[in-house]
């Protein structure tokens, strides 16, 4: 296994807070996918497994209520992190789709060098963003924005100081982490921009 283990803040937090017990099946769980998505080649097919099998562990969690619903975008206002994989199966989607991408618009958030709270204030949209509020890319969306689940009032969302309460997966979260270590990570500008060129 990488000695560069990457984890998610999500994870990182479980992991922390965790009993003994808990954290050991976190680790487990962060094992069996890391060996799991190592033995797969690498690229846009290994990216849409993970994607699956985030989609059932988070379907452990449907009960739960989740406030978020279409056109509620605070989280398409972020920058979120994706794999190698998961930039590859966004490129490929884009050109098999026809999506327009606004290539200077990606270029220039590529290259802005933000703190996350920065960029929240600033309330750039992401790239597949449309303006109907909808993500062009929704069925192939990277795991950062799969994984976020608002169970507070959505409308706090859009206030950079407000607590907002997630739903967090640690088994999806875990599955996140160990994509990022296999496959690196990196802002989705960035990662998406290397690959369109």
């Amino acid at each position: 296994m990488s000695d560069d283990i990457k984890v998610t803040s999500a994870f990182k937090s479980f992991l922390d807070n965790a009993p003994k017990n808990a954290y050991t099946q976190g680790m487990e769980a962060f094992k069996g996918a890391y060996f799991m998505l190592l033995s797969m080649p690498p690229g846009a097919e290994r990216a849409w497994v993970l994607h699956r099998i985030s989609e059932q562990q988070l379907a452990m969690d449907a009960y739960k209520q989740v406030t978020c619903r279409v056109g509620c975008t605070a989280c398409c206002e972020t920058r979120p992190h994706i794999t190698g994989d998961e930039a590859k199966l966004l490129a490929d989607v884009v050109k098999e789709r026809g999506i327009t991408i606004d290539m200077d618009r990606l270029r220039e958030a590529a290259a802005d060098t933000s703190t996350v709270e920065e960029w929240r204030k600033k309330r750039i949209p992401c790239v597949f963003l449309n303006d109907q509020g909808r993500c062009e890319v929704y069925h192939d969306r990277p795991l950062t924005c799969r994984n976020h689940h608002v169970r507070s009032d959505p409308a706090l969302c859009a206030k950079c100081d407000a607590v907002i309460s997630l739903l967090n997966n640690p088994m999806a979260e875990a599955l996140s982490s160990a994509a990022a270590t296999i496959a690196g990570d990196g802002t989705l500008p960035q990662m998406l921009l290397k690959e369109l060129g």
